[in-house]
């Protein structure tokens, strides 16, 4: 017996007919306008839960006394502090259906699957955004079907490996310093599914229309479970407070923006000897002031040409930066710890 789902959001005949040449019922060649650029999922390492949705990390708190010894004294015994900390894992998911006889008006199962994937192409890219913005602005305090990105890590604009960019509205950007590995910030998934996205085939199913009436659909879903943890605080690091409409104010000018000494504090707050892997992540305006404030002698150190993974890419202070569309240019500014 098919499964029944309750009120689909299906393709109609519109729909398909854009999607659609009208005269040789070929697929149409789409252009994606929406399509963002976020290269932090290509830089995030995923590893499996050590719990059975969580992941468990012990942090160092506290390092063991180290005392003076006399002859005929005795040592003190003593031992380091750790705190636990518990990231969550949280699943995401989308379906896709469309009425049977609809898919039928369209010649041919090659077109009539390569029109299922063109769909799911577009189901699958909505998901990457999403997950991208839960690694930058996930916060789990807040609501609790969501994960802990990084903003959240860094929340106060005098917390620890944060700086202020000076910005006091909400029109602010951010700019973070990101070092990847398992034991500095990584992506998590519960240990008994499998990384990144899982897909399944929903065949033909009984769906329900607004009356509640059934009509036979053919359908796909796709779910992805996700989280994030920073396992050593001081492997990341957050510019906080930059005001975007001063990003275009020159050097010397009242307001100006030093990208430049910015950068330099926050990548000298991760540890010197993780300095060689930071990656750094910045929204289109920060790229923009970054490569103009570096044509003038004495501010920002940036190189051109540098390539990684057959890609080029700038390097800021010798580490590479990457422009990400899921950086907010309308964070509001944050303030200090109470």
């Amino acid at each position: 017996m098919a499964a029944t789902f309750s009120t689909v959001t299906a393709m109609t005949l519109a729909d398909m007919s854009r999607r659609y040449m009208s005269e040789d019922k070929k697929l149409a060649t789409q252009i994606n306008q929406l399509k963002k650029d976020d290269p932090i999922l290509e830089h995030a390492l995923w590893i499996a839960t050590n719990n059975i949705d969580t992941h468990k990390v012990n942090i160092v708190s506290e390092l063991p006394t180290t005392t003076w010894r006399r002859l005929y004294q005795g040592i003190p015994y003593d031992k380091g502090r750790t705190t636990r900390v518990a990231e969550p894992t949280r699943q995401i998911a989308r379906r896709f259906a469309i009425d049977v006889d609809e898919m039928a008006l369209y010649e041919g199962e090659a077109d009539q699957n390569a029109f299922r994937k063109q769909e799911g192409e577009l189901h699958i890219e909505s998901m990457q955004n999403f997950v991208a913005q839960q690694m930058f602005y996930g916060d789990s305090d807040s609501d609790s079907d969501e994960v802990r990105g990084l903003a959240a890590r860094f929340p106060y604009e005098d917390g620890p490996n944060t700086v202020d960019g000076g910005g006091s509205t909400s029109t602010c950007t951010s700019i973070f310093a990101v070092v990847w590995g398992p034991k500095a910030f990584f992506g998590i998934y519960p240990k008994k599914f499998k990384a990144g996205l899982r897909y399944r085939d929903l065949g033909v199913f009984d769906a329900e229309d607004a009356s509640g009436y059934k009509y036979p659909a053919i359908g796909d879903e796709w779910k992805w479970d996700i989280g994030f943890c920073l396992a050593d605080w001081r492997m990341a690091s957050r510019i906080c407070n930059i005001n975007v409409p001063y990003l275009t104010i020159k050097h010397g000018s009242a307001n100006f923006v030093d990208l430049g000494d910015m950068t330099v504090d926050a990548k000298n707050m991760i540890p010197a000897r993780k300095r060689g892997n930071i990656k750094w992540y910045c929204s289109q305006s920060v790229m923009n002031a970054l490569e103009k404030q570096a044509r003038d002698p004495g501010m920002v150190h940036l190189r051109y040409g540098q390539w990684q993974d057959s890609k080029e890419v700038l390097m800021l202070h010798g580490k590479p930066v990457f422009q990400c569309d899921s950086i907010l240019e309308t964070e509001t500014a944050l303030t200090a710890m109470p």
